[in-house]
């Protein structure tokens, strides 16, 4: 499992010696030097559980060669698309959608994310990888992740919500700590920062298969 951040040298994961943090120990909020670079976004989806019409997916972010994705320990960074080679993500073969290159403010990113994706605050159907894979693209390129790819546990968390069933056939318990989490309200926050910060480029690019625009913010 992926160890916390730790101040100093960075510690290798027990898996394969890569190394992956948390970001939350990053102080969030107060002025910092920018530091914008144009790098490359992709958004890593990886279908778990039984073939099905309406399938669950792992999703995780690569900003070039660096993934970010969120778990119960926080955001968490590997090199490469680690996450994708647990058991959880082992359904079938990876998707990579790319979303182009965009000016990116690494530190603005991770300050910005860090605060709405605190550790402990991880709930698998209110508040997952994939509501944070959806911000993480919010303020990278102004664009979201397709509803498709959340299709399932938007049905199990309504289902849930009326009947429990999740909760009684998975052993599911809601965490308290997602429970005022808002995607849409976030989003909103996020795409405010994403504009106050100048993330994005005048000119966006055509989307990509599998991406949407922002049409709500």
């Amino acid at each position: 499992s992926p160890h916390p951040f730790v101040p100093g040298p960075c510690r290798p994961s027990p898996r394969r010696g890569v190394m992956v943090h948390s970001l939350f120990a990053l102080v969030v909020g107060g002025p910092h030097r920018r530091n914008v670079v144009r790098r490359q976004v992709q958004l890593v989806l990886t279908p778990f559980g039984p073939p099905l019409p309406v399938q669950g997916y792992h999703s995780s972010i690569l900003i070039d060669s660096t993934e970010y994705f969120f778990a119960r320990n926080g955001i968490q960074t590997s090199e490469g698309p680690m996450s994708h080679a647990t058991p959880i993500a082992r359904g079938g073969e990876s998707i990579f959608i790319d979303y182009d290159f965009h000016d990116v403010d690494i530190v603005a990113f991770e300050m910005a994310l860090a605060q709405y994706f605190q550790p402990g605050t991880y709930d698998i159907l209110r508040k997952n990888c994939n509501s944070f894979s959806d911000c993480a693209l919010i303020f990278l390129t102004g664009n979201r992740m397709h509803e498709r790819y959340r299709q399932t546990e938007n049905i199990v968390l309504t289902a849930d919500r009326y009947t429990f069933v999740f909760r009684a056939l998975a052993g599911y318990k809601p965490n308290r700590h997602a429970e005022t989490f808002d995607l849409q309200r976030v989003g909103q926050a996020i795409n405010a920062e994403r504009r106050a910060t100048a993330m994005v480029c005048e000119t966006q690019p055509i989307l990509p298969p599998g991406a949407t625009r922002i049409v709500a913010f």
